[in-house]
């Protein structure tokens, strides 16, 4: 039964259409980022296997005909070899020239980039004859020997030095070929949901600098989003130093609150995008309120204690604009939004599988998303000696056409950071 099931699946997918996709395709058990006969074979290996099996491509119910369909389906598509793997763009030492482009093949096949160059964020075009192993790693750098002398690196394995400076908060890096045509493309920017670098991080190398760069959890993921990309000390021309991520979180990206400057009285709406390919199971929303004057720090045993949890959705009620569209919403309800009053929160989110994510992240030096409410500037109104001479009312409209400043601290570290 087994072998006839197998000859059934090789007839119907060698009838299927050859197409050609941008990213390796849903099916991909062998890692070549295409789909063929190296994936049948897998595929017919783990037959029948229960869910989470490496042939259980959709619906991790146990490898079945649905897996063969989802493979038929894509049969004979490939995805692009090389990919953007690594970015350093913000060294904590501002005056390190450490910039680089890291490239990877993640294919078991050497690929010639011969004349491929860079159409934004940098500007350096490869040689002749260049060619990029299979499954190895190259850099274009800022500065190749600055790059060897701090990290390492193999010199046959950088190039450069590139022209142009990437921008600390963000912007679109693209691959081309000899022809133009795109290769790879990452548009990173400067917040969540993209990992923030730029700062000396604790517990890493501190010579000459302990700064970050972003780096994929997994190069078969879509590099194109923030979700898919971390913060670690550089490892150019080598291995990631996060270990592959196999079963990706969910992504979350789009956070919101409207209004953005709420008034005490008015509710607020917090929204999401969240996606996953195995599905989402829940998103929470987890808030805590700072009131004025009870102003609550990161190190405050309450920080870590005092959060409210709601459940978010995307049902199309309660808030939410329109069911199904991956944008999940909660509303805080404006009998809790008082004058002053300091709103964190945080987000957490959680896939079929239970593969979880929470944003900010752990090592983003924002800890919590945070809106502040706040009625505006009163009317002031004195007098050089009260009861003696004349009192002057300033109105709303002149103290609101000045800028405000809040400083939300506590007394002792205000004084502390001062002397």
């Amino acid at each position: 039964m087994h072998r006839l099931l197998r000859v059934c699946l090789l007839i119907l997918l060698a009838s299927a259409a050859i197409a050609v996709g941008s990213d390796c395709p849903k099916g991909d058990l062998s890692r070549d980022c295409s789909i063929d006969f190296d994936d049948v074979w897998t595929l017919a290996q783990h037959w029948l296997n229960p869910a989470g099996s490496q042939g259980d491509i959709i619906g991790s119910d146990g490898v079945n005909m649905g897996d063969f369909a989802a493979l038929a389906e894509n049969w004979g598509k490939s995805g692009v070899a090389v990919v953007i793997n690594e970015l350093n763009f913000d060294h904590d030492v501002k005056t390190d020239p450490l910039e680089f482009v890291e490239l990877h093949n993640r294919t078991t096949e050497d690929v010639d980039i011969s004349n491929w160059y860079f159409r934004s964020g940098i500007t350096y075009q490869f040689p002749a004859d260049t060619t990029l192993s299979a499954g190895g790693y190259i850099v274009v750098a800022q500065n190749p020997d600055r790059i060897r002398a701090k990290y390492g690196a193999f010199s046959w394995l950088l190039y450069g030095p590139c022209t142009g400076k990437l921008s600390n908060s963000g912007e679109r890096v693209e691959l081309c070929d000899a022809d133009g045509n795109e290769i790879d493309q990452v548009d990173y920017q400067l917040g969540f949901p993209w990992p923030t670098v730029g700062d000396s991080v604790p517990d890493t190398d501190p010579a000459n600098g302990t700064g970050h760069s972003i780096q994929l959890l997994n190069p078969f993921v879509d590099n194109d989003l923030g979700g898919s990309w971390r913060s670690r000390y550089p490892t150019p021309a080598g291995k990631n130093s996060i270990a592959p991520v196999y079963n990706l979180p969910p992504h979350m990206r789009q956070v919101k609150h409207l209004p953005e400057e709420p008034q005490a009285g008015e509710d607020v709406k917090i929204t999401v995008k969240v996606t996953d390919s195995d599905g989402i199971a829940a998103v929470t929303l987890d808030y805590q309120l700072v009131e004025p004057g009870n102003y609550v720090t990161l190190t405050d045993r309450s920080y870590a204690l005092a959060w409210t949890s709601l459940s978010m959705t995307d049902d199309g009620m309660g808030g939410d604009e329109e069911a199904g569209d991956d944008t999940y919403t909660v509303v805080l309800d404006g009998t809790i939004q008082t004058n002053r009053l300091l709103v964190r929160y945080r987000i957490t989110a959680v896939d079929s599988t239970g593969a979880s994510i929470t944003g900010p992240y752990d090592d983003d030096p924002v800890p919590n998303f945070a809106y502040f409410v706040y009625d505006g500037v009163p009317a002031w109104h004195g007098a050089v000696q009260p009861g003696v001479t004349e009192v002057v009312e300033y109105g709303t409209d002149l103290m609101r056409s000045l800028p405000v400043y809040h400083l939300i601290s506590k007394k002792t570290d205000v004084e502390s950071c001062t002397w």
